[in-house]
This record gives C-alpha cells, sequence and structure tokens, in this order.
C-alpha cells in the first residue's frame, strides 16, 4: 500500500494540461446532494484565478455559493474552502493511481480522510456511456465509499461520514461537460455456418464477421436456442483470434451455437444459428462397370455402356435419370429381394438407342431409397461418327514422261452412307502424301474439294519437268481426313501405289490413256496418260 500525499508532489502534467483544457471552458460537474436526507441540486464550476489557480465554485440549490482556490497541480484547496484550507478537493483525484494506493479527500468540516483505492470497473454512466472508475473506501471512518471517473479524476457518486459516522452525505452524478473517454465491449457481429439444410454428414465450419475492438473469442454449443451465456452451456473452444471454427462428427439432430467476443471492457453475444444434421446413409454400391469418361464409336445397334447394382436394407430403392433425360440413352433395370425380404437390391443396364447422336454426353443418374438417401453417379459419353476415305482405280507403269499424276477421292460415313464434305463440316482437310519406297516423302499436300462431291490433287506439272522427284521406280500414296474437334469424327485413311518407268530414248515412243471410273459415286484415283506408238526410224 502507498499514500499519495499530494503536498510536495511533483506537478502531474498530464492531469494539469488535461483539466485546465477543460476548465478554461468553464467546466461543470453536477450532482444531486444529499444531507441526511436534505435532497438539493449542486454545482461543481472552475473559472481560471491566476498563477495556475481557479476558483472552484460550489452552488447549492436554496443554500447559497461558495468560492475559494484550486491548485490542479496539486489538488489543494485555498480562500475558504468549506472541506477546509490546506485539504484536497473532493471533486477530483489524480488519474494515475493505481490498486492498493492509499489517497487524501477532503471531507467538510473534518478535513482529509484517508482512502484506499479498493476496485477498478466499467461504470455504465446513465445518458453518458460506459466509463472507467476507481472504487475508494474510507479508511478514517469505515463505511465512505466513493467513485471517481479514470480518464478525469471526476467525482462521481459516493457517500462521507463524519462525527466519526453518525452523520453522512452523498454525491450523485448527474451531468458535466467535461469529456470522459468511454470504454466499449467489442462491436457487434454476425455469425453464420456452411452446414446444408439439413446438414448431411455432420462436419461444418462456423464463421463470423469481425467485431471490431475485440481481443479474442468463445464458441458455445447448446441444445435449445441461445440469448445468454450460462453454465448449461458447451464451451466449445475460447481464446479464438481467428473468424471460423471447424466442427465434425455430428451425430442426427439439432444443434444451436453462439460466439461470444471478448474484450477488457466487456463480451457481445453474436446471433444464435441452428444447425439441423442428418446423416445420409445411402444405398450400398455392389459393382460398377461404368467409368468416369466412356468414348464410343456410333451405330444404329444399340451398344451397352455398362451395368452397376446397389442394395440397401429393409428399404425399397429406385433407380433414374436425375434431370432431364438424355434420348440417346436407356436405362434397363431390375429390381430383387433376399429370401427373407430385408435386401432389396437394383440391377442396371445403360444402353444407347437409335436417338444417339455425336458429343459429350453428361450422364447424371441417382439411387434412392424410400427415406430419401440416395446415390448419385456421373459420368461421360463421348460419342464420334467414323468417316472412311475411298482411293480408288487401278494404276498402269507410268511410260510416258509428259504425262501428270492425277488424284481423285471421296470420304462417306461409315454407318449411314452419305458423303462428307468441308461445306457442311467447316474445318475437314484431306491431306495427301506421296513417298518412295523407302520411305522418302515426295509430295505433301491437302486435297481441293469440288461440287460433286470429289476431292481433287495432281502434280501441275508433268514427270518430266518432276524427274529429280519421281525417278524410276513404286510410289506410295497415303491419303487421310483432318476434322475439328467439334465435329466429333474420327477421320478414315486409305493407300494406294503407282509405278514410273520411262522408256529409253532409241525406244518407241509410246501414248497411253488409262481413265478408271468408280462405281456408286464413289471415286478413286484417275490417272490420265496418253501413249503413242511410233516406230524407230531405223524399222524398215
Amino acid at each position: 500500500m502507498s499514500l499519495r500525499l499530494n503536498a510536495g508532489k511533483a506537478t502531474d502534467i498530464t492531469d494539469q494540461t488535461k483539466l485546465e483544457r477543460v476548465m478554461n471552458q468553464n467546466m461543470f460537474i453536477e450532482h444531486i446532494f444529499d444531507n441526511m436526507g436534505y435532497i438539493y441540486n449542486s454545482t461543481f464550476s472552475y473559472m481560471q484565478y491566476q498563477d495556475g489557480l481557479f476558483y472552484e465554485t460550489w452552488s447549492v440549490e436554496g443554500m447559497g455559493a461558495y468560492q475559494w482556490y484550486v491548485d490542479p497541480s496539486s489538488k489543494l484547496m485555498s480562500g475558504g474552502s468549506i472541506f477546509g484550507d490546506g485539504c484536497h478537493t473532493p471533486v477530483w483525484i489524480f488519474t494515475d493511481v493505481s490498486l492498493g494506493d492509499t489517497i487524501p479527500i477532503a471531507v467538510a468540516v473534518e478535513g482529509d480522510h484517508i482512502f484506499n483505492v479498493t476496485r477498478e470497473f466499467i461504470y455504465d454512466l446513465p445518458s453518458f456511456g460506459p466509463v472507467g472508475v476507481w472504487e475508494l473506501e474510507d479508511l478514517t471512518i469505515p463505511g465512505g465509499t466513493v467513485l471517481y471517473e479514470k480518464s478525469t479524476g471526476l467525482l462521481l457518486n459516493g457517500i462521507f461520514f463524519v462525527y466519526g459516522g453518525m452523520y453522512n452525505y452523498t454525491f450523485e452524478f448527474v451531468d458535466t461537460n467535461a469529456q470522459f473517454e468511454y470504454l466499449t465491449g467489442p462491436e457487434p457481429f454476425t455469425l453464420s455456418s456452411d452446414a446444408e439444410d439439413p446438414d448431411d454428414d455432420g462436419t461444418f465450419t462456423l464463421s463470423w464477421t469481425e467485431s471490431i475492438g475485440t481481443e479474442s473469442y468463445s464458441v458455445y454449443e447448446h441444445s435449445s436456442f441461445i440469448t445468454e451465456i450460462t453454465e448449461d452451456l458447451i464451451l466449445l473452444a475460447d481464446d479464438i483470434t481467428d473468424l471460423n471454427f471447424p466442427l465434425e462428427g455430428y451425430s442426427d439432430g439439432t444443434y444451436y451455437f453462439i460466439v461470444v467476443a471478448h474484450n477488457e471492457y466487456g463480451d457481445t453475444l453474436s446471433n444464435c444459428i441452428q444447425v439441423d444434421v442428418d446423416i445420409k446413409i445411402p444405398p450400398t454400391l455392389l459393382y460398377d462397370t461404368i467409368p468416369d469418361e466412356v468414348t464410343m464409336t456410333y451405330t444404329r445397334t444399340p451398344q451397352i455402356i455398362g451395368s452397376f447394382s446397389a442394395y440397401s436394407s429393409s428399404k425399397i430403392i429406385s433407380v433414374g435419370w436425375l434431370g432431364e433425360p438424355d434420348p440417346g440413352f436407356a436405362l434397363v433395370t431390375t429390381y430383387n429381394d433376399d429370401e427373407n425380404g430385408g435386401i432389396y437390391l437394383s440391377e442396371t443396364t445403360i444402353m444407347t438407342t437409335n436417338q444417339l447422336e455425336s458429343g459429350i454426353h453428361l450422364l447424371n443418374l441417382r439411387i434412392w431409397d424410400v427415406d430419401g438417401d440416395f446415390y448419385d453417379k456421373s459420368f461421360a459419353v463421348i460419342v464420334y461418327r467414323q468417316a472412311q476415305l475411298n482411293l480408288r482405280g487401278e494404276f498402269d507403269y507410268l511410260l510416258k514422261e509428259n504425262v501428270k499424276i492425277s488424284i481423285v477421292a471421296q470420304a462417306f460415313d461409315v454407318e449411314d452412307q452419305f458423303l462428307l464434305n468441308p461445306i457442311a463440316i467447316e474445318g475437314m482437310i484431306v491431306h495427301i502424301k506421296i513417298v518412295d519406297y523407302d520411305g522418302n516423302v515426295k509430295v505433301e499436300d491437302t486435297m481441293t474439294y469440288d461440287s460433286n462431291g470429289f476431292f481433287h490433287w495432281d502434280s501441275v506439272q508433268t514427270i518430266a519437268k518432276l524427274k529429280d522427284i519421281f525417278t524410276k521406280g513404286i510410289y506410295i500414296v497415303q491419303a487421310w481426313i483432318e476434322f475439328p474437334p467439334e465435329s466429333y469424327y474420327l477421320g478414315g485413311t486409305d493407300v494406294i501405289e503407282f509405278h514410273i518407268d520411262p522408256p529409253a530414248e532409241d525406244e518407241v515412243d509410246v501414248w497411253f490413256f488409262i481413265e478408271v471410273v468408280g462405281f456408286s459415286g464413289l471415286i478413286g484415283v484417275v490417272l490420265t496418260l496418253t501413249i503413242l506408238l511410233k516406230r524407230k526410224r531405223s524399222i524398215k
């Protein structure tokens, strides 16, 4: 315990500056003064005098006004104070006190009593707000208790005893123009969760908005709606500084949660939220032959995509499409139970139909029971159409150098036999490559489409002009179709060969004409050759 006698104490510059600033604005403090049952309105007011002193005036309704001097640096009164000159004003104390300090405070007609600082707490001052206060107890005459606001040191409420405790008077705070420092608890905030309604797995996270002024949070749980913090609540966690708290392992039921924000001045409760848990026990999958992604080629004949089987103990189950059915697929399901009727089985096969179209099909299935518990299966089926390319024709030896190589092709859909062209399928390209038997590439190009449904390529120049490229030998023509991805076509290919065997200069010049015409509208390769027979001059 330390005795805070103001006489001889160094001036508290912070206190003096703070109060002088207010005093220069004609500070006042209003109380209800109760003197042994006689009640009066009273006001302490202040005006600057000189040499750092202030007038301290106490006006009591019906009794007049009493005035004297007070030194803000020491709290000592002089000049005829009715509380005693040389004593410490009861209206304010220094602000730098601590618990356990002893402070002299003037009590009417008896001079200074020694008061002990016994407690500090937050007091909700009517019409003002929460403020920090010191509670002091009179050690000279036990029973006297006073409250001083901590930021200014001003008297709020108090009871003072005189004449050994035979008499007392009280002050009850009413108003002031002094500026208090208000102490507030955490700001309001909102609690929420990511739980479904109902939550189907018992795992979820509580989240809340930030509460301004909060030092930490606590999380509580209860079986009914929470309006206040009681011993009945389950404390899940405290001293949390994050803005979320994960929870798991909850079984079927209804749970209530609330979060409390804390700081040194108080607590603030969030809203209370309700979480309903209904753990789903879906039918059990026995087997499943359907992968997550299936790639297949279109045919008009139904194809089996795969099958699966599920069961649910003592519950009737059903299988069906989730969402809008796809007409290109059908479900074939059978249902069975065991001899005791205790296990209900479903066996489902997924097949294509004649309404199947190429492209990506996203399929969603649901297996559910009478309780509404379900198992969902989702997968994709990518359907391609197959294309075929025909290079048709018979090739003879090319016996003359002044001829061109000319190739014709057609492409069509394998399943439905209609012609394919780059007008209907934008971006469709037919590539061609000519190589020798050693694999050396002689030509690599694309074919040109005409309005009659044919793709063409020719060498433009004659063999004579291409003799550095096409020497005597056997050559292979390779052709294939490139489709854009969005067409969902798989390209066709075809391969044919031809020979080049030109005669020697002194041999018979030959012009030979071969034109091969395809059948059923399918044209392969046409080689146009002209053969002209000439006899050598030496022949008779």
